[in-house]
């Protein structure tokens, strides 16, 4: 079937895929055992998709650029960055500062600014979606309050935001700065729309709810350093549009913003998807749910880290929303990538995401009625994502009534070297480093090349020697230790339990690695504190721990400078942690030796 290129319209673009087809194509769980028991839930069989599903039409994934996402946009660069972010480097980002620069001490970017400074990035695609095209920015009631129960600014706060935004856009023209990009637009939506992985996202999202809507789009955002956003108070049905405003993943000096490929920007879709089918009913069961509202206080802090989560709905509606996405993944790519997925979410601080996702599948099975009453229901029939929501609901009372309450809600760290420090309070993180190393000035030089990576990747750490470390109690810290187990004094104390062997002729992990300059780097609960993680870079020689800094999202690696021997994460088999090497080479986050 041939599908008409939709015009251009009221200053909004849209790519349609099939006008793109010509283009070509081009982390494990350890089961809660403990709340298992708690809930009573076994695990249900994978349901196989496509085999008694009910003929849908295929849905079009549509892309564009909305002028109101990039006039708040604009808003927001010209404040400055924000936290940790760094200032976007791409040509785009830096045309808007050159074109836009001179208006920076306007009333807009203020007000902008005073709601990134809360933390509250989202606000760029929320407020984007209930106003219309620049300059009018005409409002689409209701104007909804941005951010999540006690953390949130008002709807009196956003309207007073987009009247002074008026006045920018006016005084600016700046509609001309975004009809003088459509190339880049139109550009940036074909290389996004060309990953032929996305195409299936929303058949995806409408088969596991069994609800499809009648459209489904991206909405690129070019200058907001976010990963996605979903509108407000959209709810899937047959007359919807389902978004997903999707931010970049960076850009190289100079050059255009690159956005993720992959599952990296699949997940970020499925997400905002899934939220539009499951807002509605979380929040409409606020009351039930005030009855488990004490889970939420073990991990608040995680999950405002995480996500910006400030209230037990918010965490109920992103926990379901999460689990949903790795079913989803489960569906497509099998077992094992979805434990990855749900582990990572997990150590974000989404401590129920295992339980909620096999709270789903279980309701999913067409021997399990999502009412009680009706049965044999298909795994594809909107009929059981209501009775999911009550059965989630039921399982956190049930959670919230056991005497292992608190352990449930925060569970032992289990994820890689990554997460061990995305899931860490900035200021939570101690670095230990050794005071007995043989030779004094390549400790000198590891711990000045230490600080030197501290103050580019984690700022807020903190430094200690071993023998700091040993005096002193840091339970409730993420720890690191760096040096040789010669001349480490806490990693050599600490020995009995780490998984690894390092000696001066090998580091045996998965296998034994035979050198002379190898590195071992790895992540595992903290033998101070079980729920947060102790990360581990033990070298055979100081000189290498020196000349490289190197953080994987796999549990564990071996290098040899740049150069990757082994990578994989642990099970877990009768109390001790055993290696399993994962297929291919990860050098994500890996920094190359120093000269």
């Amino acid at each position: 079937m041939t599908r008409r290129r939709r015009a251009v319209t009221s200053g909004f673009l849209s790519f349609p895929r099939s006008s793109l087809r010509s283009l070509g194509r081009p982390l494990r769980v350890a089961a809660l055992c403990a709340f298992a028991a708690c809930c009573g839930y076994v695990g249900a069989a994978r349901i196989a998709l496509g085999q008694d599903a009910p003929p849908r039409p295929a849905a079009t994934l549509t892309c564009r650029v909305d002028p109101a996402v990039e006039l708040l946009s604009v808003l927001t660069t010209l404040a400055g960055p924000r936290g940790d972010r760094p200032p976007l480097a791409h040509a785009y980002a830096r045309e808007a500062l050159d074109r836009f620069g001179p208006y920076a001490d306007h009333l807009a970017v203020r007000r902008a600014a005073a709601i990134a400074d809360r933390g509250l990035e989202d606000f760029v695609a929320q407020v984007a979606a209930r106003v219309g095209p620049p300059p009018g920015l005409v409002e689409r009631p209701p104007i909804y309050a941005v951010g999540d129960g006690p953390v949130s600014v008002s709807a009196d706060t956003i309207r007073a935001l987009v009247a002074a935004a008026r006045d920018f856009a006016r005084r600016t023209s700046f509609m001309d700065f975004y009809r003088e990009h459509a190339a880049l637009y139109r550009t940036l939506c074909d290389r996004v729309l060309a990953d032929s992985v996305l195409a299936t996202a929303p058949t995806r999202v409408a088969r596991f709810f069994g609800l499809s809507s009648a459209a489904y789009e991206l909405v690129l955002m070019p200058l907001v350093p976010r990963l996605g956003v979903a509108p407000p108070g959209v709810r899937a049905g047959p007359r919807a549009t389902l978004t997903a405003y999707v931010g970049p993943a960076g850009g190289r000096d100079g050059g255009d913003p690159v956005f993720r490929t992959g599952w990296s920007i699949e997940r970020v879709v499925l997400h905002e998807f899934a939220h539009q089918h499951v807002n509605s009913a979380v929040y409409g069961a606020a009351s039930s749910l005030a009855r488990s509202r004490t889970l939420l206080a073990p991990v608040r802090a995680r999950l405002w880290r995480a996500d910006h989560v400030a209230s037990w709905p918010g965490a109920v509606t992103e926990t379901v929303v999460r689990a949903a996405v790795a079913e989803m993944r489960g569906d497509a790519a099998g077992d094992a990538a979805e434990r990855d997925e749900l582990r990572e979410q997990r150590t974000l601080g989404f401590s129920f995401v295992d339980s909620v996702a096999a709270t789903l599948r279980t309701a999913r099975r067409p021997d399990a009625p999502p009412n009680g009453t009706a049965p044999n229901v298909s795994a594809h029939d909107a009929r059981w994502w209501p009775g999911a929501m009550r059965r989630v609901v039921a399982m956190l009372d049930r959670a919230a009534a056991s005497p292992h309450r608190d352990e449930l809600s925060d569970p032992p760290f289990d994820a890689g070297m990554a997460h061990a420090l995305i899931a860490a309070a900035p200021d939570s993180v101690l670095i230990i480093l050794p005071t007995e190393e043989r030779d004094a000035a390549l400790q000198d030089s590891l711990r000045a090349h230490v600080e030197r990576m501290r103050d580019r990747f984690v700022r807020h750490a903190t430094i200690v020697t071993d023998r700091e470390a040993l005096a002193r109690d840091f339970r409730g810290w993420t720890l690191w230790a760096i040096g040789t187990l010669d001349g480490n004094a806490w990693l050599r104390a600490h020995a009995a339990e780490l998984p690894v062997a390092v000696d001066r002729e090998r580091i045996v992990t998965d296998s034994a690695y035979r050198g002379e300059g190898l590195v071992f780097v790895g992540a595992q609960p903290s033998p101070l504190d079980a729920r947060r993680a102790l990360i581990v870079t033990v070298g055979q020689r100081v000189d290498e721990l020196a000349r490289g800094w190197w953080i994987f999202s796999s549990d564990y690696a071996v290098v040899d400078g740049t150069r990757v021997l082994t990578r994989g994460t642990y099970t877990v088999e009768g109390g001790r942690r055993r290696f399993v090497p994962t297929m291919g080479v990860d050098t994500s986050g890996v920094v190359g030796r120093q000269p």
